[in-house]
């Protein structure tokens, strides 16, 4: 189905029913069932067991293997047309007009609508050649007034009467037809630009298409990696400063308990020089293989990995607080 922004379900199987030798069986207790919202492929998810039974309703599963092919919801992207009704100053006249088509759709010609006093730039709104891009578009057409023309000039063979006594005549004015503009889209640049560019051939210029998306899932991870970092070398810090201020109320008597702290202070401290490494091997993985320009999604092929990144982060963490967690129970 196409993206619609509504939520979409599937249920059932395609066949439940089948014959062999002349005797028809029925497959039953088991049911599928899927559903999405966003673009992309949901499986369906297989509840209960399955039984087959005879025409006569006895139960006969042992006879068979039955076999559950396991199905899926696909909900294909859509894209955007919008398009705008202004005036020769850039001012709404109407409402604009929003539709949704997919990928490579035939859209067909959209007429414009009429208001009154107003002229369009085009006659219609045709679709591309190859149909809708794989992008948003926005057409802005320009409604104009008309400026009407008098003419002066008598048909051949034709005499102007002069007006006699009072009665006064005016001249006729006739306006010409409207003319009739060419069809032309807007196309935005990349520096936010407008031009209006008009189609000989009623064919829409398509842009390279925009495919891909960003995890959201792998840019928390990445987060919350550096900060990870960030706790250690906190921990760190507040733990020498910790240890200064003891290391002056200790008496000689506490000498070897010391080079015991002192071995685990070490690894401390190791925990503090490796915590940069997965933190900043999260950023750069993030960078190079997320593009925040296009459409997001949760997970992506590099969320395990983002996420084994963080695992490293919190193992670090947790051994940089061990042995502080233990000198406040011995005190």
């Amino acid at each position: 189905v196409p993206y619609d922004g509504q939520e979409h379900e599937v249920s059932g199987f395609e066949q439940t029913d089948f014959e062999i030798g002349g005797n028809t069986y029925h497959v039953e207790g088991i049911s599928a069932y899927a559903s999405g919202t966003q673009a992309g492929i949901y499986s369906t998810s297989i509840f209960g067991a399955a039984r087959v039974l005879d025409a006569a309703g006895n139960d006969v599963t042992g006879q068979f293997a039955v076999e559950v092919v396991n199905g899926s919801l696909t909900i294909r992207d859509t894209y955007l047309l919008t398009i705008r009704f202004v005036d020769e100053n850039g001012a709404d006249v109407r409402p604009p007009v929003i539709l949704r088509f997919e990928q490579g759709e035939d859209f067909g010609p959209v007429d414009l609508p009429e208001i009154d006093g107003l002229v369009p730039d085009f006659d219609a709104i045709v679709s591309p050649a190859d149909g809708m891009p794989a992008r948003d578009m926005e057409v802005v057409v320009v409604y104009r007034n008309p400026a009407p023309i008098s003419t002066d000039e008598e048909e051949p063979g034709a005499r102007q009467e002069e007006p006699t006594g009072s009665e006064h005549m005016e001249p006729e004015v006739i306006a010409d037809e409207p003319e009739t503009y060419r069809l032309g889209i807007i196309e935005i640049n990349d520096n936010g630009d407008t031009d209006l560019i008009e189609i000989d051939d009623y064919e829409v210029p398509l842009a390279a298409p925009s495919a891909g998306y960003w995890a959201l899932v792998n840019l928390l991870l990445a987060l919350c990696t550096v900060f990870g970092m960030i706790l250690i070398a906190v921990i760190r810090i507040l733990a020498r400063k910790e240890k200064e201020d003891e290391n002056d109320e200790k008496s000689k008597a506490a000498a070897s308990e010391e080079e015991e702290e002192d071995k685990y202070s070490r690894i401390r401290k190791w925990m503090v020089y490796l915590s940069p490494i997965p933190a900043v091997a999260a950023v750069i993985i993030f960078l190079l293989t997320e593009d925040m320009t296009k459409s997001m999604t949760m997970v992506d092929k590099w969320t395990i990995l983002m996420a084994v990144i963080f695992l490293i982060e919190l193992v670090l963490l947790i051994f940089s607080r061990k042995k502080k967690q233990d000198e406040e129970e011995e005190y």
